[in-house]
C-alpha cells in the first residue's frame, strides 16, 4: 500500500471541502492518504470531513502573510508530507516563494508570471486578446479623467 502524506493549506473554502473529497474517492486499498488541513478558523469545514487525518491552526494567509508562510516553511521543512496542495488563492503566493518549499515536498504550481499575468486583470485582458478570446467590453483606466 501506498501512503500519500498531503498537506493542505487552507480548509474553509469549497475548493477545499471539494478537493478533500475528490481525494478521500481516490482512496484503494492500493492507495491511501493522510490529509492535514491547516487553517486558522477551528471551525473550517475542512476540519470536520472524513478524510481528514488532523487539522493545525495556522497564521491566516490574508492578515499575516508573512507567518503563514514561515509557518507553512516549517511544516513542510519537518520532512512529514510527501505533497503540498494549496487550493486557493495561496497559490499566487506561494508560485511566488516555491523555492523555499520545493526541495522538500511535492508541489505543483505555475512560475509566479505565469501566475501574475491570470491573476491581474489588466494582464489577464491583455491575454484574452492576445490569444483572440472573446471577451466583455473593456478598458484599462489609469487616471480619474480617463475614467
Amino acid at each position: 500500500m501506498t501512503l500519500q502524506r498531503v498537506l493542505m493549506t487552507e480548509g474553509t473554502s469549497l475548493s477545499a471541502r471539494q478537493t478533500l473529497t475528490a481525494l478521500g474517492a481516490l482512496a484503494s486499498p492500493d492507495r491511501q492518504f493522510a490529509i492535514d488541513v491547516m487553517d486558522p478558523n477551528a471551525l473550517c469545514q475542512g476540519r470536520f470531513s472524513r478524510f481528514t487525518r488532523r487539522w493545525i491552526r495556522c497564521p491566516h494567509y490574508a492578515r499575516k502573510p508573512e507567518q503563514f508562510l514561515e509557518f507553512l516553511a516549517r511544516q513542510v521543512a519537518s520532512g512529514q508530507y510527501d505533497v503540498l496542495l494549496p487550493t486557493h488563492e495561496q497559490v499566487y503566493m506561494l508560485s511566488r516563494y516555491h523555492r523555499l518549499l520545493r526541495p522538500h515536498i511535492g508541489i505543483a504550481l505555475p512560475d509566479f508570471q505565469s501566475m501574475d499575468r491570470m491573476q491581474n486583470k489588466a494582464l489577464f485582458m491583455r491575454l484574452l486578446q492576445e490569444l483572440q478570446i472573446p471577451h466583455p467590453e473593456s478598458r484599462i483606466v489609469r487616471t480619474r479623467d480617463e475614467l
